[in-house]
């Protein structure tokens, strides 16, 4: 007796199919055997999303620019995007990155028109191929400025957020 095994994929959710096997021997025998129906199963699962960083790094220049680098992963592949807002006050995104099709489950998105010395609330989406899609929550990311440190950056962005820090 052999085992055999036949991987049948891309069928569409939610499809029943009669399923038959049939076999033939050295000797041109054949048998076949109906086994039932069966039915394609939904995927209502959304990805999920864990481990969400991101890195800036400033090119001095004529014109600093920064470059962010957003990283994140999912259980399942699925697409990447980022909607992101400057400051850190709640409200909807004004901004989105590009949508990328690729279905991954390690996704990382550069940006380069965040301006330096700032602060970003982000969040990042997948889609997987079934349609459902997640969100992260909220993250923040302070771009670098030419000769801050990064303690720098957020003393100055606490003095811009409420203004009392100046007096002191």
């Amino acid at each position: 007796m052999q085992a055999h095994e036949v991987a049948v994929t891309n069928l569409p959710p939610n499809v029943a199919y009669l399923v038959e096997i049939s076999s033939k021997d050295v000797t041109g025998a054949e048998v076949s055997r109906v086994l039932g129906t069966v039915r394609t199963i939904v995927d209502v699962k959304t990805p999920v999303i864990t481990k969400v960083r991101a890195e800036s790094t400033l090119f001095p220049g004529k014109v600093e620019k920064t470059q962010t680098i957003i990283y994140w992963e999912t259980d399942e592949p699925s697409t990447s995007q980022i909607f992101w807002k400057e400051g850190v006050s709640k409200g909807d995104f004004a901004n989105s990155s590009r949508l990328d099709m690729e279905y991954t489950t390690s996704h990382v998105m550069v940006m380069t028109n965040f301006k330096p010395g700032s602060v970003y609330r982000f969040q990042v989406e997948s889609v997987d191929p079934a349609g459902n899609k997640s969100r992260s929550t909220d993250y923040t990311v302070l771009t670098p400025k030419k000769g801050e440190t990064v303690i720098d950056l957020i003393i100055n962005n606490f003095q811009d957020i409420f203004g009392f820090l100046k007096k002191m």
